[in-house]
């Protein structure tokens, strides 16, 4: 046995370790306290063995203070953090964590040196024992980049959420299909609550609310244009589409997945109008309106306008209220793609991103972005009632569908058969937090980014690109002016390939017409201001 003590306030013994589990005994003295940490990839158990204790919880920045006495176990779950106080004049606590903690640290790793693991240890012919494998799969855990860290910006995501991992645990363990009610009437039941609540908040009416979990923000802007089609030409769904010039139009600053969507249900990707934006990035509705005129005038038919909330780059909104306006004048379906943006419906502060939202016919939301969902959890999400039915369900599933009074099987809504309780993980996260707890996750991050623009206004070599909207700050990095540059106009990407390198954090980039740029993406749960900062100065460094 091993004994450590630590600031006279407790004394530690370490009764068993192995890699699988660690057993530690603490003997604690009146008002001692350990301090809040995390346990890396494992699971701390702690039973009170004598005296009363308060335990501080950590969820991702939800914070919970539970209080614990004899014959009581506390249970921090993979990813949580939390802290113990002594309460009583003196206590004993038994802590049992699996697996042992030295054994699986969470490091941060921005580069992977992939050439560390055999392509002959990939190979897929011969059995492997049990013990081997799961060395294996600790090692391509360790060569795994370290998206859970909150120096990890590079996505539209960023860390782990416990809760998202209670919630993979029990999806994986039931392991089931959404296709029908009878085979998962609960995460059904699931599915559909999460989708009523998305569209209590767009502000749809309750008989005006309809949708379904899809394997991402992809596939729900496909389902979009899926939808608009069917409800003006209901015809296409059995004849196909016999006539060319159908139009769909996003900004400049749209996400790509439209264009992919145009060429797979033939539309063809040279019937994706691209309108330009302003200076930061929102769509120009007076551009807009000339184009359908245009097109009209053509002899094209305008099928669905695209209002992206939240685009990639800049995090721009585009104006919905004055989009819906010349959508109704022409009978054109809108669609609102808040892949991104969506969350900012949950906080009070940043709803009025999204005004007139209710007025779209569908809407794109990814929970497994800034609210921390397993990748993928998409919803496309529309207010008529049906439509996703009439759209995608054809013949030829007796042997799978089979009609009640009281339920429509999911798997009609969707063109998947299989597919998995995703909306569960979201489902988790949302009833730990509850609505204005995520609202005021999206509010703490707000802050850190606006304190981050101030700091970077005091900076003389450091520019902000554009007028920052939502949760995206992209600050171009100007090189050292001692220090001959070729090229000035890459210089930031040259840093974010250094930071990479170094393994000090991953960033993206983008470009415009004055050079490259850094995209910091505000996203992490447990994201502070002196990580940010911390980030930018070692972009400063960079020689």
């Amino acid at each position: 046995m091993a004994e450590h003590s630590y600031d006279n306030s407790y004394k530690r013994t370490v009764l068993f370790e192995s890699d699988a589990f660690e057993v530690v005994s603490i003997e604690w003295f009146k008002d001692s306290f350990s301090p809040e940490h995390n346990h890396g990839w494992s699971q701390c158990s702690v039973l009170v063995q004598d005296g009363l204790f308060e335990n501080t919880l950590d969820m991702g920045g939800k914070i919970e203070i539970q209080l614990a006495e004899v014959g009581q176990v506390i249970t921090t779950p993979i990813g949580a953090k939390h802290g113990l106080r002594c309460l009583s004049n003196g206590g004993k606590t038994l802590h049992v964590y699996t697996p042992k903690i030295e054994s699986r640290k969470i490091e941060g790793r921005f580069h992977a040196p992939i050439q560390n693991l055999n392509a002959s240890e990939l190979k897929l012919s011969e059995p492997m024992r049990i013990n081997e494998l799961k060395s294996l799969l600790n090692r391509i855990q360790s060569l795994s980049i370290s998206t859970h860290s909150p120096y990890f910006m590079n996505q539209l995501f960023s860390g782990i959420m416990p809760q998202m991992l209670m919630a993979e645990s029990l999806i994986a363990q039931t392991r089931t299909t959404l296709a029908t009610q009878e085979a998962s009437p609960v995460f059904s039941k699931i599915e559909e609550e999460v989708i009523d609540e998305l569209g209590n908040l767009i502000g749809w009416p309750k008989t005006k609310r309809d949708g379904v979990n899809v394997p991402g923000g992809s596939a729900a802007n496909f389902m979009a244009i899926h939808c608009a089609r069917q409800k003006k030409f209901p015809e296409y769904k059995k004849t196909g589409t016999t006539s060319g010039g159908l139009r769909i139009y996003v900004s400049d600053q749209a996400h790509y997945s439209f264009k992919k969507a145009a060429v797979t249900l033939g539309i063809g990707s040279d019937n994706v109008i691209s309108i330009g934006s302003d200076e930061r990035g929102r769509l120009r509705v007076e551009l807009l309106a000339k184009q359908i005129k245009a097109d009209i005038e053509a002899g094209k038919t305008p099928l669905i306008v695209v209002a992206t909330a939240g685009t990639t780059v800049l995090g721009a909104f585009d104006p919905i209220e004055e989009i819906e306006k010349i959508c109704r004048a022409h009978s054109i379906w809108l669609h609102v793609d808040g892949a991104w943006g969506g969350p900012a419906l949950f906080s009070d502060n940043t709803k009025q991103l999204l005004s007139g939202i209710s007025l779209a016919d569908s809407v794109t939301f990814d929970a497994h972005k800034l609210f921390g969902a397993s990748l993928t959890c998409s919803f496309i999400l529309t207010k008529h009632v049906g439509l996703l039915r009439e759209s995608n369900d054809v013949s030829g599933g007796d042997y799978l569908f089979h009609p009640t009074d009281t339920s429509v099987d999911r798997g009609k809504l969707s063109w998947q058969c299989g597919r998995g309780a995703d909306a569960m993980s979201f489902w988790t996260i949302w009833k730990s937090y509850g609505t204005q707890g995520l609202g005021n996750l999206v509010d703490s991050l707000i802050q850190i980014r606006q304190e981050t623009e101030s700091w970077v206004k005091e900076q003389p070599r450091l520019e902000l690109v554009a007028e920052a909207s939502f949760l995206n700050l992209c600050v171009r990095i100007r090189p050292p002016i001692d220090q001959a540059v070729l090229d000035a106009k890459q210089w930031s990407k040259t840093v974010r390939e250094k930071l990479i390198k170094d393994d000090l954090a991953m960033v993206n980039y983008s470009e415009n017409e004055n050079g490259t740029f850094l995209r910091l993406i505000y996203a992490h749960p447990e994201l502070e201001f002196e990580h940010v900062k911390q980030i930018l100065k070692w972009s400063l460094e960079v020689k």
